[in-house]
């Protein structure tokens, strides 16, 4: 456990040093950088879910480790000489570089968090490491430059990865030994959460208010410090790991709503009347570090519950994110804008970005339930995941002689149910055990074709899952 927060502390810490000295060397020759990089980050979390959706072959986890420690190397030597040569170019070119590496780090730290055995052990081990990182930034901030800093960040990135691979190769290699999600979700599709999923919205909207943070304000292109807000997420978990609430992931979440809010709501006055103030940036960085904790907990509970839908589950997330941290930059640096000339129109700006923050939160998400996503995850049957890698279970004949009573039963209960004959003979072969890349060569048919199929079947048994299915073949 202490491991996995010192994989978490080195993710935070080297994004916080990228903010402080890095950041603010390229940002008066080329200020995008940041959000260009930002939204690079996104760009590998989504060739990281394709993958797993359609070619997990591919995330070879010794490969993917090579990568990420190349990457890290050639980012910080990049950023480095151009820091140290006075060239943001070259500067920028490593923080484009740096996405690579942080992409692959992220992938092995979410799988090293599904070794864990309890949702308070998640809760704790990415609060603890907020603490550390609010802990170390300040001296760490003070001691770096922006020479040095980009060496911080390579130390960071190397010695978290390495710990992150440590405990997250053997679920990477599980992946890449297994089934594309999307097969799997073709007879599992309460499995798997879709990408239209409110949880995904959720998080760019969080995103965007953390990117409107991070710009608010600015001092010399670095983000305010914020003060001691890793404490305050540390003093909420532990007291919801004493209390132990049924529903703990939606008082989580309306802790972080509450407090991103609250921050969203004191930055007009601080365009008006208490110019320079930290309070808005620290209560939406809070809110925000909250809700980190929050997400983090609900990826654990659906990885626990269905295992193949946890990558693509915490990629799509991560790149909304970024998307919304991009747009929430754009957000305060145009707040920025306004403030030399009409610090009121700053002010009504801010209200505005305040306004939408509450009317989305509000319409969208006044029913939704964390508790109830993480729940309504199915588990996947062992014989739907195994079912296409291994070989037939009985030759042609005899399996005819040895599956005949199976078979009639399932012909009664297809019968009875009105199943067409194609239907029919996908459902024998679900109940079987076999899955949705089976079927679909065994017919020589689309990925449509099958899914449509699949859910006839579904509809007309009154089944909801492919466990449910199976059980109703051995009931009868």
């Amino acid at each position: 456990m202490f491991a996995l927060i010192g994989v978490f502390a080195c993710m935070s810490l080297s994004g916080t040093i990228v903010n402080a000295h890095v950041y603010s060397f390229i940002a008066p020759t080329f200020g995008a950088a940041r959000e260009l990089s930002t939204f690079l980050g996104g760009l590998v979390f989504l060739l990281i879910a394709l993958c797993a959706l359609y070619r997990p072959r591919f995330l070879n986890a010794r490969v993917l480790f090579v990568v990420a420690l190349a990457a890290f190397v050639l980012s910080g030597a990049l950023m480095a000489c151009g820091a140290t040569w006075g060239n943001g170019a070259i500067a920028s070119l490593g923080m484009y570089v740096r996405p690579v590496a942080s992409g692959i780090f992220a992938l092995f730290a979410a799988l090293a968090l599904l070794e864990l055995e309890d949702v308070r052990q998640v809760a704790a081990v990415v609060a603890f490491a907020q603490l550390v990182d609010y802990a170390a930034s300040p001296f760490l901030v003070e001691c770096l430059s922006p020479s040095t800093g980009p060496i911080g960040i390579a130390v960071c990135g190397l010695v978290g990865l390495c710990l992150g691979y440590r405990f997250g190769r053997g679920s990477c290699e599980r992946v890449r030994r297994g089934e594309p999600a999307l097969d799997l979700a073709l007879a599992d599709p309460s499995s798997f959460i879709s990408p239209g999923h409110a949880l995904f919205f959720c998080a760019l909207l969080f995103g965007l208010g953390n990117g409107y943070a991070l710009t608010l304000n600015e001092i010399d292109n670095a983000p305010q410090p914020t003060g001691l807000d890793g404490f305050v997420v540390v003093l909420i978990v532990l007291y919801l790991l004493l209390v132990r609430d049924k529903r703990q992931e939606d008082t989580l979440f309306s802790f972080s709503a509450l407090l991103m809010m609250a921050g969203l709501m004191v930055a007009p006055l601080v365009f008006g009347f208490h110019a320079g103030s930290t309070a808005p940036n620290t209560l939406i960085h809070l809110g925000f570090e909250t809700f980190s904790v929050l997400l983090w907990m609900v990826f654990w509970g659906i990885g626990r519950r269905s295992f193949f839908s946890f990558l693509p589950v915490v990629c799509i997330a991560r790149m909304a994110s970024s998307v919304g941290t991009d747009i929430g930059a754009v957000l305060g640096h145009t707040s920025n804008g306004f403030l030399p000339g009409d610090p009121f129109m700053a002010a009504a700006f801010a209200l505005v970005v305040a306004f939408l923050f509450f009317a989305f939160l509000w319409v969208a998400f006044r029913s939704f339930s964390f508790t109830d996503t993480i729940n309504g995850v199915i588990e996947l049957p062992r014989e739907a995941v195994v079912a296409h890698l291994e070989a037939p279970l009985h030759d042609e004949e005899e399996a005819e002689e040895e599956a005949d009573p199976w078979r009639e039963r399932c012909e009664a209960i297809a019968h009875k149910a009105g199943l067409t004959p194609r239907e029919t003979e996908i459902f024998i072969m679900m109940a079987r055990g076999r899955n949705g890349r089976f079927i679909m060569d065994h017919f020589t048919i689309s990925r449509n074709t099958a899914k449509s199929h699949i859910k006839h079947v579904y509809s007309k048994l009154g089944v909801h899952s492919h466990q449910e299915l199976i059980d109703l073949a051995e009931r009868s």
